[in-house]
């Protein structure tokens, strides 16, 4: 199966007054590495994969050129009017869209966080379950010190799933989560063909437990 990832970059291209040449210099060196390191988690998938970034300017678009041309297929700036830089999903989404029936799934991320392949596989052996009984598997987020993000629960925090949280498809459960992170998503062909076609007809999304 053939996925397409796509990953969001932000690209600094202001000065403000706390913000030095210098401060941009450290702050690119820090985002190269993180980025690498992202893009070789996806170097390792054992499935066909075609990396795209999307960057808010054309001169992350060059920065993007410089250090990872090469090992991406894509590079692209947002091809729709966006009101600020804080849109930049959905000109990824909208970009994505013109491949949406060139590959089998669909990974959206931001340019910061690594979706593994044991993460991806375990992805595709509960999608087609969830997905015949109403439901799509979402991510929630663990930061590096292993706390988990973006949740109200308590319980939720410290990695745990109540039981009135809990949904069982042929006798397997599945945690849902209050509040699903949104920064990344994994969808297969059909899947991304709904959502664009009308959003909200996507149920509830669910992790597994």
């Amino acid at each position: 199966m053939k996925t397409l990832v796509c990953i969001n970059y932000y690209h600094c291209t202001k000065l403000s007054k706390k913000k030095t040449s210098r401060f941009l210099l450290k702050n690119y060196k820090l985002r190269y590495k993180i980025l690498d390191k992202v893009i070789c988690e996806y170097e390792n998938y054992k499935n066909p994969i075609d990396i795209m970034i999307i960057t808010n300017s054309n001169e992350g678009k060059e920065f993007i050129k410089k250090h990872f041309e090469k090992r991406v297929k894509y590079i692209n700036t947002p091809e729709i009017n966006l009101i600020n830089d804080l849109f930049l999903p959905y000109a990824s989404i909208d970009i994505m869209s013109k491949y949406k029936n060139e590959y089998d799934n669909f990974i959206y991320t931001e340019d910061d966080m690594i979706i593994s392949y044991n993460t991806f596989f375990n992805w595709l052996k509960y999608s087609e379950l969830l997905w015949k009984n109403g439901y799509v598997q979402y991510f929630y987020r663990v930061d590096i010190d292993n706390k988990l993000q973006d949740s109200k629960v308590p319980e939720e925090l410290d990695g745990k799933i109540l039981k009135k949280y809990e949904i069982e498809i042929e006798g397997i459960k599945f945690g849902r989560l209050s509040r699903p992170y949104a920064g990344c998503w994994i969808l297969n062909k059909e899947q991304f063909n709904l959502y664009l076609s009308n959003p909200s007809l996507l149920k509830q999304n669910h992790n597994n437990k």
